[in-house]
């Protein structure tokens, strides 16, 4: 099937609701300090990006509502992901890193 079929075939307004909801499982994910793979996620957004775009003439105040719900969960969504990211990352400094490798390297020696 082309990407064009698959684009008209796609039930825009339920597709919506299902990356809203993958979006808050992983916010939820987050929020537990666990690591989330978003690499489905953002496939799933493009193509319903995708869709909207060839069929946005049609059903662009149908669904005005619902993507911008759907762009404020995603900006949250960046912004755990960044936070996540800062704190595994140690804010940056690196201290966190060092912090780990001296760890491991006084285990290695026995000290």
């Amino acid at each position: 099937m082309s990407d064009s079929c698959e684009h008209h075939d796609l039930d825009i307004h339920g597709e919506l609701e299902k990356v809203a909801s993958v979006v808050a499982a992983a916010r939820r994910v987050l929020s537990e300090g666990r690591m989330v793979d978003i690499s489905r996620l953002q496939a799933r957004v493009a193509k319903l990006c995708d869709a909207i775009m060839e069929r946005a003439p049609n059903n662009a105040s149908s669904l005005g509502h619902a993507m911008e719900s759907l762009l404020a969960d995603l900006d949250r969504l960046s912004d755990d992901l960044t936070r996540q990211f800062g704190v595994i990352s140690g804010s940056g400094d690196g201290s966190n890193l060092q912090q780990g490798l001296s760890a491991y390297a006084r285990a290695k020696t026995g000290g």
